[in-house]
């Protein structure tokens, strides 16, 4: 309900979209209390789309209480990097540069030196909370090809001052 209100959908919404990309209908609880269900699972619901209105609305126009969405495949393969910086201009040149080269990866997210010490605190994942600035990048797609990607985005960073570069062993 929370990722509605605010159509919100993290890292992966580069490559997939926001949750209102996925959203096919909703459930909700209009603020006079009455029940009604926004579009459906047909691909184009008839009439004004309010459920692209609600979602987004950030709970003024009620609240969600069961949502339907569209499933999507698992891709074949992942690869997730983890890569710090300086400087957030060097992570941020790292990610125009990686679009630049006609790359989409299935999640870019960059964290400053406060976030990344928040999260460490509470995850404990050896996050490189000394660094001003960490992109974690994830690309998909099938086996054989993502050490290709892979190798091309630690050039890219490369080009931008990366320090250190770790890439996932596994899903742990």
């Amino acid at each position: 309900g929370g990722n509605v209100a605010n159509n919100a959908g993290g890292p992966h919404c580069l490559a997939e979209g926001v949750t209102a990309s996925h959203v096919l209908a909703a459930k909700v609880v209009l603020p006079d209390g009455t029940v009604t269900t926004l579009a459906g699972e047909e691909p184009e619901p008839v009439g004004y789309d309010l459920r692209g209105v609600f979602v987004g609305s950030e709970g003024m126009l009620g609240v969600a209480t069961e949502v339907c969405v569209r499933l999507t495949q698992n891709p074949p393969g992942v690869k997730t990097m983890l890569m710090d910086f300086g400087s957030v201009d060097d992570g941020a040149a790292t990610v125009s540069g990686i679009i630049a080269a006609g790359m989409v990866p299935a999640a870019v997210e960059m964290m400053d030196q406060l976030c990344l010490q928040a999260v460490e605190a509470y995850i404990h994942a050896d996050l490189p909370v000394e660094s001003a600035a960490a992109l974690l990048v994830e690309v998909v797609g099938l086996p054989h090809g993502l050490d290709a990607d892979v190798a091309r985005i630690i050039e890219i960073a490369e080009q931008h001052n990366v320090g250190t570069v770790r890439v996932a062993k596994d899903d742990d």
